[in-house]
């Protein structure tokens, strides 16, 4: 058989990579019908360019890739590797992978690298083992160890393969990252399918896309594999709604469709989540059908529906809310860049409302305060405030909200922080309609009493995020908030079963939400429906019916409806009144 010639110089196979990569490397093609020179797909040259791009701009490229099973992001990243320690004097490649099996598997690549390349370029090697090639006429090595064998080394180059599945994969990325120079001719690659959220690689990829750190997010979907089409057995009015909704998305032949549905079929055994995590064609998704989710079902139509309001242009401009000194219901609305609040819809007479918000300390490095108004009539999320606030400052937004939307039932946090704003709505604000719980006789004080505020312990921590499962899984409201939907989407199930968001994430604003729907049901239980609003012209006639018993000197009736007392009900209506004329005079329904 004639052996293989290359007629171009190191230096310039250097700089002509699709050239070496045709010429010099063989890899084993999927269908394992003997060996092929290596020709980039698509998406691999999409790879390159990305590396490219970033030393352009004079930076050491460190890329972050979110990937689907077998799209030869591995395969790419290997030849670079390879590349560099072929043709390049004394440098270092190491390639970590999750486990001893997947070591063996990645060094098999690099070793037919070496073993197949033309006559004439092929350097002897100084020695070799099972995980290391040395070549004697530069000096350069590639090696290709476990995780858990990754320790002392140091190289310009670094593939971390499933990061996802590495065990402690903080100590293990601080170390290696703290060998590799801040130089443009230096290259980090991360990559892995999506194994769960709150994690090492999870976070590591928020935080890329966020721009929060400097690697740059890489995504590889399935379809833009361009081996990845079947002969259709179908037509496309067969497609089931959700395949349908995908092709339409991402804009698929029928032959794609063809391969997704036989693959997930056949080799996720028909699981879409399965499919979904293995074969991702989204980057959110795709960590949604992987690891423990706290919202597990429904949570696909809110993204939806939120994605959709956003295109449509449907989300109201992020504004502040302003105290009206001649009328304390009925505050001015300030569209302001960047502002804590959006109003999705106004308040509506006779509507009852509940106000729940999470207390914190409001320091610029603590939590989140979110304020979240629930309509009890719709179960709709009307307005959402998220920012961060001191405790009496919180009180005073959380009143003046409040008022504006019917006086609603204020429930807050009352652990810590709580104590203060309470203290603030209580004995300054002197605001009429706050939540009270229930204390018993297994308390301090041996007496059942009434506390302001909803009490968080690890005995109603779960439950209550439970509400809000039930809440994304039922459907129950329209919640388009971008805030809210985002920590929905992150937050996972720790090993302990606890509910956790990722580091970077929140999840106050859920549980915000979570008092108001518990105030809304009145417990814990029970099914999460809409307050008829027949009920509001039933109390008001009963209060009329009330005021005439009590001038006849007979028993009143017992009426509460959401926690309001009659006269606060009746004063809904002297409000709305009020609320109008003060629109009138703003010019654009109390909105500035």
């Amino acid at each position: 058989m004639r052996k293989r010639t290359v007629e171009l110089s190191a230096a310039q196979l250097y700089d002509r990579r699709e050239v070496y990569f045709h010429s010099c490397l063989k890899i084993v093609p999927k269908n394992a019908s003997g060996l092929i020179p290596l020709d980039l797909k698509r998406e691999q040259q999409r790879f390159f360019a990305a590396i490219d791009h970033e030393r352009a701009r004079g930076r050491a490229p460190k890329i972050v890739i979110l990937k689907s099973r077998r799209v030869g992001m591995s395969t790419a990243t290997e030849a670079e590797l390879f590349r560099e320690c072929h043709l390049k004097p004394y440098k270092q490649a190491l390639v970590v992978a999750h486990n001893s099996d997947s070591a063996d598997t990645i060094f098999k690549m690099a070793k037919l690298f070496y073993d197949e390349l033309p006559e004439g370029i092929k350097p002897p090697p100084k020695y070799e083992t099972k995980k290391l090639l040395h070549f004697a006429n530069n000096g350069s090595r590639m090696q290709v160890v476990a995780a858990n064998e990754a320790r002392g080394y140091t190289a310009q180059y670094v593939h971390i393969s499933e990061l996802a599945f590495i065990e402690d994969p903080d100590t293990l990325m601080t170390a290696i990252l703290h060998t590799v120079a801040d130089d443009p001719n230096t290259l980090v690659v991360a990559e892995s399918t999506p194994n769960g959220i709150g994690n090492y690689f999870h976070n590591l990829w928020v935080n890329a896309v966020a721009k929060k750190n400097d690697w740059i997010p890489f995504f590889s979907p399935w379809f833009d594999d361009e081996t990845y089409v079947m002969r259709p057995w179908f037509q496309e009015k067969d497609l089931s709604p959700h395949d349908a909704k995908l092709q339409q998305q991402h804009g698929l032949s029928l032959e794609q469709m063809a391969w997704y549905i036989h693959t997930r079929e056949n080799k996720c055994n028909g699981d879409q989540n399965k499919m979904d995590q293995e074969n991702a064609s989204d980057p959110i998704t795709c960590f949604l059908a992987s690891g423990d989710k706290v919202f597990d079902q429904g949570l696909t139509e809110i993204l939806d529906k939120a994605t959709a309001a956003e295109q449509a242009g449907e989300l109201p401009e992020e504004s502040a809310i302003e105290e009206n000194p001649l009328d304390k219901r009925a505050p001015v609305v300030r569209f302001v860049k960047h502002g804590p609040w959006r109003i999705y819809r106004p308040p509506q007479p006779r509507h009852l409302y509940v106000a729940g918000a999470d207390t914190a300390s409001g320091e610029p490095g603590g939590d989140y305060t979110p304020i979240v108004i629930l309509n009890r009539h719709t179960l709709d999320v009307d307005a959402v405030f998220y920012g961060k606030l001191h405790p009496d400052r919180l009180a005073r937004e959380c009143a003046m909200v409040a008022w504006w939307y019917n006086t609603a039932k204020i429930a807050a946090e009352a652990n810590n922080h709580g104590v203060l704003v309470f203290d603030e709505l209580i004995r300054r604000i002197h605001y009429p309609n706050i939540f009270y719980r229930l204390v018993d006789e297994k308390s301090v004080s041996g007496k059942i009493s009434e506390k302001p505020g909803f009490w968080t312990s690890e005995a109603t921590r779960t439950p209550l995020f439970n509400l809000a499962r039930r809440y994304v899984r039922d459907q129950a409201g329209r919640c388009i908030d971008p805030n809210l939907v985002k920590e929905f989407s992150e937050m996972y199930y720790d090993e302990s079963r606890r509910a956790q968001h990722p580091k970077g994430g929140a999840s106050d604003g859920t549980a915000a939400l979570s008092m108001a729907l518990y105030v809304h049901l009145g417990s814990f239980d029970g099914s999460l429906e809409p307050l008829p609003l027949e009920e509001v012209g039933k109390a008001v006639r009963l209060y009329h019916e009330n005021l005439v018993r009590r001038s006849m000197g007979l028993r009143e009736e017992d009426i509460d409806i959401g926690g309001l007392t009659m006269d606060q009900i009746v004063k809904l209506d002297q409000a709305k009144e009020m609320r109008e004329r003060s629109r009138m005079k703003s010019g654009l329904g109390g909105y500035r």
